[in-house]
């Protein structure tokens, strides 16, 4: 079989001699012509297979993303199914897991979903003199975790709410409870 060379040399009408260190020489407009259409073809065929390896990329990402959330939704469903049974029977017990021959389910408690209005926490903070809760970068900004190490959460059965030491209600949080995850581990 003729490599790109030897081609080379018989298009060219003359043998090319490969220089022993640097390899092929391009010396005159033809080599530098024929150096430009490989280099094109090069280019091309590295193209086309990345375009291509590029949509199979896309395909499994697809694939996966489909998986993942016909997954979660069928796990889902099989936990409103279990729910009530694991909440029957932990119901006064002090474990909060109960195990079966092919794995447990646990409830466990979450933490309650806080959200904050920064802008009405800040105005807060400056007008109770709580400047140590206020970190100031290009604009002021509450430092939340250091806020609220000096606050009490209280948590009623519709929301909750964060106190002072003072006992005064912290405007621009919200805290909603959130139920119980069920945790299933499946045992090997």
């Amino acid at each position: 079989m003729l490599n790109d060379y030897q081609i080379l040399a018989d298009v060219l009408d003359n043998e090319i001699e490969p220089e022993a260190k640097n390899g092929f020489v391009i010396d005159n407009i033809d080599k530098l012509d024929w150096a430009i259409r490989k280099w094109n073809k090069v280019e091309a065929d590295a193209k086309m297979k990345i375009e291509c390896a590029k949509r199979q990329i896309a395909k499994l990402a697809t694939y996966i993303a489909e998986t993942e959330v016909k997954a979660e939704q069928e796990k889902q469903q099989f936990e409103m199914m279990m729910r009530p049974f694991i909440e029957e029977q932990l119901q006064g017990q002090k474990t909060k897991t109960f195990k079966a021959p092919s794995g447990k389910v646990a409830l466990r408690n979450q933490v309650p979903e806080i959200t904050r209005d920064n802008q009405v926490l800040l105005q807060f903070l400056k007008d109770n003199d709580q400047a140590e809760h206020i970190e100031i970068e290009t604009k002021e900004k509450v430092k939340w975790d250091k806020f609220k190490k000096d606050l009490v959460l209280q948590i009623t059965d519709t929301g909750g709410y964060y106190l002072t030491r003072e006992g005064e209600i912290v405007p621009g949080v919200t805290v909603t409870p959130r139920s119980a995850k069920l945790i299933v581990e499946v045992e090997e």
